[in-house]
Parts: C-alpha cells; structure tokens; sequence
C-alpha cells in the first residue's frame, strides 16, 4: 500500500475537518490532504525536521518498530493517553479504533534513514569523496541479477555450496537466477538468519533494519559473504542489495532473534546430561542506561520465591502488586490481585507455579512490579548449571 492510499483509507472527512482547525488550513478535500501529506513525507528537509523533534519515546518507538514485520504496508501499534504526541500531531502515527495507531513503512524507512546520519557505524558513506561515493550509489540501484552477474563464476558457486543447493546447469545465468530467487525467498533467508554466528546475525540485522545496504572494511564479514547477503565491490566495499535488505526484514526480525535465543538454550540444555540450577540475567526494560542482575538460582523455584529474590536483588519495598508474564499466561504474585492486566490470558498463582517449568522451555518471562509505575523486568535463562 502506497503513502496516498494509506491516507485515504485512514482519514474520515470528520478527522479533515479537525485537522483544519488544528493546523488553521482549510483543507477541501481528503484528496488535498493526502497530496500535501505525500509531499511532506518525501521532502528530505521536512523529514529532517521532524527527526530533530522526536522525544525519547518516540525514538524508542521508532526502534521499536525496526525490527517489526509491516502488514499491507504499514505497522499497527498499541496507543495509551499521550503517548507519541509530536508524532500524532503530524499524523505520522494516525489514530484509528480508539486505541490503535498506524505507521506507513515508507514514512519509518525516512525516518531511520534521517536519524542514521547521526550513527557512527553507519555514516562512513559520507566521508568518502563524491565520485568514490557515486560509484558505490550505484551498484544499489543495479538490479540483484545484475550485482550477481558481476561477480565471477567460483563466487557464485561457492554462495550456493553455502546454500546446501545445486542448479540444474552449470551456466552462469542459471546461478544467477537461482541465487536471486534464494535470496529473496522468505524461508531460505530465515534459515540463513538462524543458522548464522550472534556476530553476523547482529550486523546484517542492524543493516536490514536501518535499510543500510553498504560496509567498509569488508573482511570482517567472510560469514555473511559466504551466503551472498553480502556481495563484495570496489575495493574493500560490500553491499547488501535492497531487495535482499527487504527479504531479511520480511521475516518478523524480532520473531527470529527469539528463536535464535531459544535455539541457543536448547543446545545449552542438550550438553547439559544434569543440572540443578540456572544463571538468569535480570534487566529493568526502558532505562537510558542498562540495570541487570544477573545470579545463580536453584531449578526447585516457584514464581512466587522469584518475585522475592527480585525485590531483594533491586532494592524493591515489596509494597505493590505484582506479576509475570509471558505470551501466553499471567502469573499473579498475590491471589487476591485483580488489577493487574490479563488480556484474556489464563491466570496462574506465582506459589504454585514453577520457574523451571517456563524458563527451561521458553528461555524468558517478564515481571511487571508497581502497576501504576509499570517497573518492567525481562529475565533470561542464561545457561544451565
């Protein structure tokens, strides 16, 4: 779905008429609007602007969202009283259904590329003299069958070795096109992402998320290299086509690093023949600045003795409700809580429910202390000891 469609599924001709008394223009029409609204979102000065306006919970947002898979074109989010005001205002995130907003992937895909400027890893680009960097402009406009049919014969062999796949010919063109469709195919790409080192899967998926298709210092990324998400160029130069950078993206990235986590759980768990206690790390979700415990405790662990020892390890008053939280349930701390939020999730009581049994499996939970002030913790299975 394009920027105009967009608008004109989402603005009503009662939101027009409020934005012309907000904005103190008289727009005539919803077609007007989303003309001016389509070239404010494609002028790089205006985009440029609204980044310098952003508070730290839009940017969180912004962050957020990176890693998100869009639907029809756009991402869907949660919104609470207030929240995302600048945002709102410019009708970047535009209310719907009371409680829901929308964001269309191009206005992101702005926004990340405005706010990439200020990114030391990614800005290098910048530095390099116009016609070095026009020429490295240009392979990102090449078509991915073209990039591919640049690079030699033994590159391309040794890329679909790495794939587990063998073409029907030994033509170059037959490579190619296979490659092309390898590598833009959802299902292979999450297969590659899962397979890959932490240290790769973190650099492609910063690339892909921030829709940065070029590197310096190619030889640090030989992984990547080997299964062609990274084609090398000039000299000591690598790029990450577009259409590749979009496939990545087209497999929910946040999905496959849970799955990686749990992945690496599993094998933990594997080499372990017995073990009787885990390291969990505890971190405060949210701060500007990283807070973590991180300790050894027993496997024989009830939710509730949990909630004691984080009280303990963050300096807590043990005065407010509290729970914990996963995809699928709600562990209540104290049976006589019915404040907390369930979202039609089950309910189970923390003194009878065991951490093992959700940490061995899922590698994660939340705990959310003090409702009203939302302290949210992440704890993560570390190893088994």
């Amino acid at each position: 779905m394009g920027v105009q469609e967009f608008y004109r599924q989402f603005i009503t001709e009662e939101i027009l008429q409020e934005l012309s008394k907000t904005r103190k223009r008289a727009y005539q029409s919803i077609d007007e609007f989303v003309v001016y609204r389509y070239r404010e979102i494609t002028n790089p000065y205006h985009i440029s602007w609204v980044a310098e306006q952003l508070s730290t919970e839009e940017l969180k947002l912004i962050d957020k969202l990176k890693s998100s898979k869009a639907k029809n074109g756009y991402y869907t989010i949660d919104l609470s009283d207030g929240e995302y005001p600048f945002l709102i205002d410019q009708y970047l995130v535009v209310p719907f259904n009371e409680r829901k907003g929308a964001v269309h992937e191009q206005t992101l895909r702005s926004l990340i590329e405005e706010l990439n400027k200020n990114d030391k890893d990614l800005k290098w680009l910048e530095e390099l003299s116009p016609l070095k960097k026009t020429i490295l402009m240009s392979y990102s406009e090449m078509r991915l069958e073209e990039l591919l049919m640049g690079i030699t014969i033994t590159q391309l062999k040794e890329i679909s070795k790495a794939l587990s796949h063998s073409p029907a010919s030994l033509q170059k063109a037959i490579y190619v096109n296979d490659l092309k469709r390898l590598l833009t195919d959802k299902e292979k790409i999450r297969e590659i992402l899962l397979s890959l080192s932490d240290e790769a899967f973190q650099v492609i998926r910063k690339h892909a998320e921030n829709d940065y298709p070029f590197y310096n210092n190619i030889k640090e990324y030989q992984e990547l290299i080997s299964f062609g998400l990274i084609i090398v160029m000039e000299n000591d130069y690598g790029i990450s086509h577009p259409e590749v950078l979009k496939a990545i993206r087209s497999t929910n990235l946040k999905k496959v690093k849970s799955q990686r986590y749990k992945n690496n759980i599993l094998r933990n768990k594997e080499s372990q023949s017995s073990y009787n206690a885990y390291r969990v790390k505890i971190s405060l979700v949210g701060g500007s600045d990283i807070i973590f415990r991180e300790m050894i405790i027993p496997t024989r662990l009830n939710f509730y003795e949990m909630h004691l020892i984080i009280q303990i390890a963050f300096g807590w008053s043990k005065k407010f409700y509290a729970e914990f939280l996963n995809d699928n349930y709600v562990i209540r701390v104290y049976s006589e809580d019915t404040t907390g939020e369930t979202k039609k999730k089950p309910v189970l009581l923390s003194s009878y429910t065991q951490v093992d049994a959700f940490l061995s499996e899922l590698g994660t939970v939340s705990y959310i202390y003090n409702y009203k002030a939302k302290w949210h913790h992440k704890v993560e299975l570390v190893e088994f000891i």
